[in-house]
């Protein structure tokens, strides 16, 4: 926001560096950022804005709310009973209780809000007792419809009831609240206790209803059930009859035949198995070593007598072996005895081998009989099987009929026993007294109300003619949309000629105005470093206060003590002559004419402290008559005689003398009317002026309101 008790930092470093306007070297500094501030400031400005809406609204509210009929509400509040009956179980209800949820309690709440319970109170309550709310003369009847009288006149009593009816759930509980307001205190609650005890026996004779129901379908169920059952029986008892006739055995009989037959039958394998292993073995033992070795394995007590005496006869061979050669008759009787042991051995052997074949045949004969018997069991079994997969299955659908007509039976008893004890889901827990005092119109309230829109209309008033303002609203904007430092920044003031500012210059009271052109003063030279200059005050559109404030900046030079003269450029609109002289024929349009030198061409100040020059004819003297060489040579002149030379100049946009004596001056000084001046119009300005090489400009936010800016504390400082 503007700072009006320090110096602009850009213009710190312009003063150092000298630095000149460039349009392709500005960085602009977006101020995006919401004012709070100076938005209330704003508001408090236009003050009387708001108080006037929040008057206008309120007695307007005031009047609407004093002439509105007196309504009295009733109310009432119903609370959903989320307990389950205890006499049985919940799952064997036939009414189950409600599930309280969220969009179950809604449901509940339309319910209660529906036209037909509406219907069924009034005719509870009794439509002749409305006569004292409408009057006979109240209803509407339509004779050419369909629709007898009397449902008309009930139509219309509901219809006009449900405008002041209000059904809602209170928070995030189960309660219902209902109210109902009319113009008879007593009415309303009389309806509204109508309209929940409608919806309590609604309840329960809904529930009544539907137990009953249940209850004659359940029986002829149970009869049903039951016949179901003896016919499963009965065929049941059947099929078995039919299975043991046909089976000659049970099946426990047979599966128990079958094991013994299996258990024989794995007996007579093993024994062959053995037996032909056995067989195996000795005949490899006979084809490798022969039928002696064979014998040795046998424990057979002839083979085993006739395998001693070999061994006898051997072990005499041996001895006679010592003394007695092969051929010798003895030990000839005693080979010729083995030969012959061997040969009984060899055919005792063959005789052994083939016993083995035999029993291995009787063995095999035998495993082929038991595999027969074990066969025709298992088909047996296996037909049977089936007759018994049937038989279990009309036993599982006996069993079936009979759980089935069981548990018929016992919902039975307790649909009979739950219809004498049916309740409802709601129950009421606060009925609907007779109102006291009326609820509506709350005058006070609405009064209030009233004044509240009054105060966000004239709010959104404000602000919109704020956002709607145009131009620049701070110092911040204005440098960072032209990248030039803003000198200083000049207040308001209510002044209505030049003369009225040299008169509140004058004044010895403090004024925000003279601190900040004093401050312009000083500034100034340093920006130009120079002791002689030249200053020239340019604005892009009429009433910035250009020629408000040259006369002032001419005053304050003049009372610093330095020679000032005030040149009025502004020929077109020129005013200071005659404003602060009697009137003088000779002017600058003389001197440039070359009839008299600058010194006739100059007024002294009569009622001013710095010296008045300018061109009283109104034409465009300047921009057509004058050379650059001509005004440069006036600027000479006029700093050889003063100390300041200020210049008021058109406005650049309205006219192009400005940029005529622009180039020739030492400093221009740009004015910005605040909150007015566009930001095309200054950048178009200042584009202009860099085009005809004018590089020392200085900006000036001028006409500033210091009641909506944030720094405005310096208006109190005041002398002692």
């Amino acid at each position: 926001m503007t700072d009006f008790g320090t110096q602009s930092p850009h213009f710190s470093a312009q003063v150092a560096g000298r630095q000149m306007y460039d349009a392709e070297t500005i960085r602009p500094e977006e101020d995006d950022k919401a004012d709070l501030s100076r938005m209330v400031r704003s508001i408090w400005v236009r003050k009387y804005i708001v108080f006037g809406c929040i008057l206008g609204f309120a007695v307007l509210f005031f009047a609407f709310a004093a002439f509105q009929p007196k309504q009295f509400t009733a109310n009432t509040t119903v609370m959903l009973d989320a307990r389950g009956q205890q006499i049985v179980s919940l799952q064997e209800q036939v009414v189950g209780d409600l599930k309280l949820d969220n969009p179950l309690v809604e449901s509940e709440v339309t319910v209660l809000r529906s036209m037909a319970l509406l219907h069924t109170a009034i005719e509870n309550i009794g439509v002749d007792r409305f006569d004292t709310l409408f009057g006979e003369d109240g209803f509407e009847y339509f004779e050419d419809s369909l629709i007898p009288k009397e449902t008309q006149r009930l139509n219309f009593i509901a219809d006009k009831l449900s405008e002041g009816i209000n059904v809602y759930r209170v928070g995030e509980s189960y309660v219902i609240a209902v109210s109902v307001m009319t113009t008879d205190a007593e009415l309303s609650a009389v309806v509204a206790n109508a309209l929940v005890d409608a919806y309590i026996n609604d309840q329960l004779n809904d529930r009544q209803t539907m137990a009953n129901s249940a209850t004659r379908w359940l029986q002829d169920q149970v009869e049903e059930a039951r016949q179901h059952v003896v016919a499963a029986e009965a065929t049941v008892e059947d099929f078995k009859r039919q299975l043991l006739l046909s089976s000659g055995a049970s099946e426990e009989v047979l599966q128990q035949q079958l094991a013994e037959l299996n258990q024989q039958l794995a007996l007579a394998r093993s024994e062959r198995a053995t037996e032909e292993a056995r067989l195996n073995q000795t005949l490899t033992l006979k084809d490798s070593q022969g039928a002696i070795a064979v014998a040795e394995t046998l424990d057979v007590p002839y083979v085993t007598a006739m395998r001693e005496a070999r061994q006898e006869l051997l072990r005499k061979d041996a001895a006679l072996s010592s003394s007695l050669g092969a051929n010798h008759p003895d030990r000839r009787n005693l080979a010729k005895e083995v030969s012959e042991i061997d040969a009984n051995i060899a055919t005792e052997v063959d005789n052994i081998l083939r016993g083995y074949d035999g029993r291995i045949e009787v063995l095999v004969n035998r495993e082929e009989a038991l595999s027969k018997d074990v066969a025709n069991l298992q088909s047996k079994l296996s037909a049977l099987a089936s007759s018994s997969l049937r038989l279990r299955q009309l036993e599982r659908e006996a069993e079936a009929a009979r759980l089935r007509f069981d548990e018929l039976l016992t919902r039975l008893g307790m649909t009979q026993a739950q219809v004498e004890i049916q309740r409802a889901d709601a129950k009421i827990i606060n009925p609907a007294s007779i109102p006291q005092v009326p609820s509506a119109p709350r005058v006070k309230l609405m009064t209030m109300f009233g004044g509240a829109i009054g105060m966000t209309i004239g709010l959104v008033a404000v602000l919109i003619m704020e956002m709607m303002r145009g131009g620049f609203a701070t110092v911040r904007q204005l440098e960072s949309a032209t990248g030039l430092p803003v000198m200083t920044v000049l207040p308001s003031a209510e002044v209505k000629s030049p003369k009225d500012i040299i008169s509140l210059l004058n004044s010895r009271g403090y004024h925000l105005l003279n601190e900040r052109i004093r401050q312009l003063r000083v500034m100034l030279p340093i920006a130009t470093r120079k002791q002689k200059n030249c200053y020239m005050l340019l604005s892009s559109d009429p009433n910035e206060g250009k020629t408000s404030t040259a006369v002032a900046l001419a005053h304050a030079h003049a009372k610093a003590g330095a020679s000032t003269i005030l040149v009025d450029l502004d020929n077109r609109r020129g005013s200071l002559q005659a404003e602060f002289t009697d009137g003088q024929l000779v002017d600058l349009s003389n001197y440039f004419n070359g009839e008299v030198p600058i010194d006739e061409a100059i007024i002294k100040g009569q009622q001013t402290l710095f010296d008045i020059t300018g061109a009283s004819h109104q034409h465009a003297m300047i921009a057509d008559s004058v050379s650059g060489e001509q005004l440069r040579k006036m600027v000479e002149e006029l700093k050889a005689r003063y100390d300041v030379v200020v210049i008021d100049a058109p406005p650049i946009l309205a006219v192009s003398d400005g940029l005529q004596i622009a180039p020739v001056v030492d400093w221009v000084l740009y004015l910005v009317r605040w909150r007015f001046t566009s930001e095309k119009s200054v950048k178009y300005g200042l584009d202009t002026l860099q085009n005809v090489g004018v590089r020392n400009i200085g900006l000036v936010l001028t006409m500033v309101d210091v009641r909506e800016d944030p720094d405005g504390y310096a208006q109190k400082y005041d002398y002692h």
